[in-house]
């Protein structure tokens, strides 16, 4: 999380739980959602996909959510 929060301002806007997701996918050309551990659902993941943009995530971020890499 620390690591990640460094990146803001080096091309990349990092934003931890956005309240309303459309606002940040409007702007947007990637969603990233490096989660390690957890559970439940992943609907950060899923309005990113249903806004269009391309999702990044670990094998972890997106378990149980019936995606492929590459698709």
């Amino acid at each position: 999380a620390e690591s990640i929060a460094r990146l803001d301002g080096y091309g990349v806007s990092v934003v931890a739980d956005p309240p309303d997701m459309g606002a940040v996918a409007a702007r947007a050309s990637v969603a990233i959602v490096p989660l390690r551990l957890g559970a439940g659902t992943r609907l950060k993941i899923l309005e990113a996909m249903a806004w269009g943009l391309p999702v990044v995530s670990t094998t972890r971020g997106a378990e149980g959510l019936g995606v492929a890499d590459g698709e």
